[in-house]
């Protein structure tokens, strides 16, 4: 598992860190009890997060009010981590890629409990994390995560919660069975396998029959893209509209235009920058209408809606949408 190799363009927000290590308070505001740290210290098999946490001086954010959810690699995962980096120690990983990591580990202002998180079934939330996108007069995007509920086992962008509801006076920690990564674009489409499953194996062929280098670009760090991206159903009804059974039937040069289609290349445009007009993709222009939210391609009769926007990763931003964009075919 690579923990990340580039993070020239991920920055923390100060006034985040600022804010939450305020110590302006008096003692009697504060909670009751051992606070997140505190309660990690007291964990036996937490204690690489511990140190890693002292490192950075997150230790003293994650001291503060909150409340906060961290979830908590344990040592043995930290280990397997620092192996796969070819490092002996937490202390040897720069504190400028270890940083934005740990904050990628937590969710402010809020206790996410096991009981919340399967009533909920599945979603979406924001780390503490966040993607600089060189506007020193905007706050940069917050990361996103997806957490998923089977049989009432909770996972985070897919890894497994160990140890649910480790209870602090400022928050909340679940043990978990892996290091989280900084999402890209990739990361947050197969932890949602369930709504982008087509899309994934859309994707996976055209890279096989033609080596598009979709995947690549989906997953590289380096990339800056925008993805309208369609739900398993919505490609559901595309297949039957455009008279296939299976995306198997779909040629795969017909498959690789539709899905061009869906991404603005070396642009990443959130919703709130969205403008009424035709924006340009990887093949040819789509129509925006920002007012009602919605994308139209040029064999499309209908539009489609865009249902969750500013998904955000280290590489891109997605925007799900309930219909497949269709290109002149």
């Amino acid at each position: 598992m690579t923990i990340i190799s580039n993070l020239k363009r991920y920055a923390i927000v100060a006034a985040l860190v600022l804010g939450v290590t305020s110590c302006s308070e008096d003692d009697t505001d504060n909670p009751v009890g051992p606070n997140i740290v505190e309660t990690a210290i007291a964990e036996e098999d937490l204690s690489i997060l511990v140190e890693a946490l002292q490192i950075t001086g997150l230790d003293e954010t994650l001291s503060g009010s909150g409340p906060f959810t961290v979830l908590a690699p344990t040592d043995e995962t930290f280990r397997v981590a620092l192996t796969d980096l070819n490092v002996d120690s937490i202390s040897q990983v720069p504190v400028e890629i270890l940083r934005p990591l740990l904050l990628n580990h937590v969710i402010l202002d809020k206790e996410l409990t096991s009981e919340t998180l399967i009533e909920a079934g599945s979603g979406y939330d924001n780390t503490a994390a966040v993607y600089d996108d060189g506007d020193d007069t905007t706050t940069d995007p917050a990361l996103s995560i997806f957490f998923n509920t089977v049989e009432n086992k909770v996972t985070f962008n897919g890894i497994n919660v160990l140890e649910a509801d480790i209870e602090a006076s400022n928050g909340i920690i679940h043990k978990i069975s892996g290091v989280l990564n900084l999402p890209r674009v990739a990361t947050i489409a197969v932890a949602d396998s369930d709504n982008f499953s087509s899309l994934l194996a859309a994707v996976a062929k055209v890279d096989s029959d033609l080596q598009s280098g979709l995947a690549t670009a989906l997953f590289n760090v380096d990339s800056e893209l925008t993805l309208f991206a369609p739900t398993n159903e919505a490609f559901s009804n595309a297949l039957t509209a455009l008279g296939f059974n299976s995306l198997d039937d779909v040629p795969s040069e017909t498959l690789l235009a539709i899905l061009q289609a869906h991404i603005i290349g070396d642009t990443i445009v959130r919703a709130e920058d969205l403008v009424d007009g035709d924006v340009t993709t990887l093949n040819g222009d789509i129509t925006i209408n920002a007012g009602d939210t919605t994308v139209l391609g040029p064999g499309n009769s209908e539009p489609a809606n865009i249902t969750t926007a500013n998904l955000t990763g280290i590489n891109g931003v997605i925007h799900i949408i309930d219909s497949v964009i269709l290109p002149e075919l």
